[in-house]
C-alpha cells in the first residue's frame, strides 16, 4: 500500500474472500492497470487479463532496498473502495489524497498519537476503516499491531491481543463492540486507551455498557467511504443524561448542511438530509457518470471555485447545542455490523432467476440488537418445466440434510441430553452461543408457546429437542421433525422419559402421521 501510495497510483482492494462476481465487477469498473497478489490468493480471483505482479517472500527479499522518492500529488486518487450498489452492481469510489491526508491529521491532532501507542489493525483492507488503521499509527511514529486474517470476528482473539500486545487504541463497529463487551477477557483489557467507534448507529445502552468494564474513552463518529472516512466526531460522555449519542461536529476543513427536499437549510430540531463539503469529498464513481452526477453536486452554499457536496440520504438533525443526531436512512440502503447494504441489489440477484416473479428483501429485528436481513419472494414457476424445479427443490433439502446431519452425528458426550445447544453458533463471530443466552432464549420460547395453552404440536426443525423435552409433557402430544435423521433419533431417545414425544425425518411422513 505504501509502494503504491509513493508511485502516485491508487490502491483498489480485492478481497479473495467475495464472490467471484463482485471481483469480476470491481476489476472491469476500475480499470485495474496492475494486480498485486500473491501465489495463494491467485487461485480465489476470476480469469483475468490483467498485468499481475506476484509478491511471494522471494519476491520481496530480492527487491531494491533503495527508498523512491513520493511522486503523488493531492488531486491524485489515493484509493478506490467498492461498495454497495442498488442496482446489483458495486460502485467504486474515488478518493484523492488530498481529503484522506486532512483525515489523518486531523486525527493526529485531535486524539494524540505518540511512540508509546500501539494501533490495533482489525478491518479488512476493503472497508474505508482500514485507511486510517494502516497509515495513522505509522505517520505519528505509533507501533502498527496487525491482526490475523478473519481475528477482527473474534472476541477472544481480539481480548488475548489486546492484552498480549498492549493496544491502546483501536477501533469497534458497535455490533462487534457489543460482542466484544461480553466475553470474560473484555474487562482486563486496561492497556485501552481510546476506542473509536463508527460503521453503524452507536446505541446509548452499548455506550453505558463500555463505560462499566473499561477506564478508556469512547468516540463516535460518523460518515460515508464518499468522504474519506468520517466527517464528523464526538467523544461520548460517561455520565450522560442524553438519551441517544450524537454523531457530533464536523471535522476539520468540512462543511455540514442539513437540508429539505427542496435543498434548503431546515431549522434547528428539524430533521432532513445531510450534505457533506470540504476537503474530503471523493472525486465521484469510477466510470459511473450519471451516479456521480446525482450524488455529487455544486456547493450551493460556497463561494470557492469547483466547491462540490456529497449528498448523503441520511436523515438527520441539529440539536440546541450545535451537535448532529443521526436518525436513519431516507432510502433502502442500511448498514449491518458494519456492512453497507443496498437491498436493492440483493432484491436485484434474486430477479435474476427465473424462479423468482418478484422480491422483497428487508431488516427485520425479531430480537432486540439482533438485526437481520429477511427476503420475501413471490415465485414464477409457469415457464419452468416441474421436474427441474423438483431438481432445485431436491438440491437444497439435500444441502441442508448434509449440514444438520454432520450438526447432530457429531460423537459429544452431552451431560444434560435436555439442554445439547450443539449448532447454535453466532452467525457473526462463529462462536458457540453462551449457555446462559441459550437458556434465557429457551425458557421465554417455551413460556410463550405454552402460553397458547396448545394440545397437539409439531415442531419442524426438532433438533436436539431443547423446547420438546420442556413443552411434551405439558401438551396431549408432540410430534417433532427433522431433516437429520440423527436429530430425529435423539427427541425418540427422549421418549422414555417423555412417552408424549415421537420425532420422523422428513417432512412428509410427519404431515401424514398428523
Amino acid at each position: 500500500l505504501h509502494a503504491i501510495q509513493k508511485a502516485g497510483a491508487g490502491y483498489v482492494p480485492l478481497d479473495p474472500d467475495y464472490p467471484i462476481q463482485r471481483l469480476e465487477h470491481i476489476l472491469e469498473d476500475a480499470n485495474v492497470s496492475l494486480l498485486i497478489t500473491d501465489s495463494n490468493a491467485c487461485d480465489s480471483l476470476p480469469p483475468h487479463d490483467t498485468p499481475t505482479l506476484l509478491m511471494g517472500a522471494s519476491e520481496i527479499a530480492a527487491a531494491d532496498e533503495h527508498n523512491p522518492t513520493a511522486r503523488s500529488k493531492p488531486e491524485n486518487i489515493a484509493y478506490v473502495i467498492f461498495t454497495s450498489g442498488s442496482t446489483g452492481r458495486p460502485k467504486g469510489v474515488m478518493n484523492e489524497h488530498r481529503g484522506i491526508v486532512n483525515r489523518l491529521l486531523w486525527m493526529q491532532d485531535e486524539y494524540q498519537l505518540t511512540s508509546d501507542d500501539k494501533v490495533l489493525q482489525k478491518t479488512p483492507f476493503s472497508f474505508d476503516v482500514s485507511v486510517w488503521e494502516f497509515f495513522w499509527p505509522l505517520l505519528s511514529g505509533a507501533t502498527l499491531v496487525v491482526a490475523k486474517p478473519d481475528g477482527h470476528k473474534d472476541p477472544a482473539y481480539l481480548a488475548e491481543t489486546i492484552i498480549n500486545s498492549q493496544v491502546t487504541t483501536m477501533h469497534f463497529v458497535p455490533s462487534m463492540l457489543q460482542a466484544f463487551l461480553q466475553h470474560d477477557k473484555a474487562a482486563n483489557c486496561d492497556s485501552l486507551r481510546q476506542v473509536i467507534c463508527s460503521g453503524e448507529a452507536l446505541p446509548l445502552d452499548l455506550q453505558q455498557r463500555f463505560y462499566s468494564k473499561l477506564d478508556a474513552s469512547l468516540h463516535n463518529l460518523y460518515g460515508p467511504t464518499e468522504a474519506a472516512i468520517d466527517v464528523t466526531y464526538w467523544a461520548c460522555e460517561r455520565n450522560s443524561q442524553d438519551s441517544f449519542v450524537p454523531i457530533g461536529r464536523p471535522i476539520a476543513n468540512t462543511s455540514l448542511y442539513i437540508v429539505d427536499t427542496s435543498g434548503k437549510p431546515v431549522p434547528v430540531g428539524v430533521s432532513g438530509e445531510l450534505w457533506i463539503g470540504g476537503v474530503q469529498v471523493a472525486r465521484g464513481y469510477v466510470n459511473r457518470p450519471e451516479l456521480t452526477a446525482e450524488r455529487f453536486i455544486a456547493d450551493p452554499f460556497s463561494d470557492k471555485p469547483n466547491a462540490r457536496i456529497y449528498r448523503t440520504g441520511d436523515l438527520v438533525r441539529y440539536r440546541e447545542d450545535g451537535r448532529i443526531e443521526f436518525l436513519g436512512r431516507l432510502d433502502d440502503q442500511i448498514k449491518l455490523r458494519g456492512f453497507r447494504i443496498e437491498l436493492g441489489e440483493i432484491e436485484t440477484e434474486l430477479l435474476n432467476n427465473a424462479a423468482v416473479q418478484n422480491a422483497v428483501v428487508m431488516a427485520r429485528e425479531d430480537r432486540e440488537g439482533d438485526q437481520r436481513l429477511v427476503a420475501y419472494l413471490l415465485a414464477d414457476t409457469g415457464n419452468i418445466p416441474a421436474d427441474e424445479i423438483d431438481d432445485w427443490q431436491d438440491d437444497q433439502v439435500d444441502q441442508w440434510r448434509a449440514l444438520w446431519e454432520d450438526t447432530y452425528s457429531r460423537d459429544q458426550s452431552i451431560e444434560d441430553l435436555t439442554f445439547d445447544i450443539t449448532g447454535w453458533d453466532s452467525s457473526y463471530t462463529n462462536e458457540p452461543i453462551p449457555a446462559e443466552e441459550m437458556q434465557a432464549w429457551v425458557d421465554v420460547s417455551c413460556d410463550r408457546i405454552l402460553e397458547l395453552k396448545p394440545k397437539l404440536i409439531l415442531e419442524v426443525g426438532s433438533g436436539s429437542g431443547l423446547l420438546a423435552s420442556r413443552i411434551g409433557p405439558k401438551v396431549a402430544g408432540y410430534i417433532g421433525t427433522d431433516f437429520s435423521a440423527a436429530a430425529a433419533q435423539r427427541l425418540n431417545d427422549l421418549r422414555m422419559e417423555f412417552p408424549k414425544l415421537s420425532a420422523i425425518s422428513g417432512l412428509h411422513k410427519a404431515a401424514d402421521e398428523i
